[in-house]
């Protein structure tokens, strides 16, 4: 790969992990509000989806990076779900 190429890929995946790191944080602070705008505390929550409540707890403060199936099981008691969209 010549080395203009390298620096260009290099740089793309920087990028992309940025954009993950966003979209991630971003669907987990409105997963919180959602949860608080409902009354749900982290207990109630975590037992509709059946996860224990300190997941949601190192979700919520950015301890870890849920699992999609995390993810998706959470946002089941909140009536919710992902769709996937076009990024432009």
């Amino acid at each position: 790969m010549a080395k203009g190429m390298e620096v260009k890929a290099t740089h793309q995946r920087g990028t992309n992990n940025d954009l993950v790191k966003r979209e991630g944080e971003r669907i987990v602070s409105e997963v919180a509000r959602m949860r608080r705008d409902l009354g749900y505390s982290q207990a109630r929550l975590a037992m509709a989806a059946g996860i224990k409540q300190p997941v949601v707890a190192r979700m919520e403060t950015g301890v870890n990076s849920p699992r999609l199936d995390t993810i998706l099981k959470v946002l089941l008691p909140l009536g919710k779900t992902l769709k996937i969209v076009d990024l432009h």
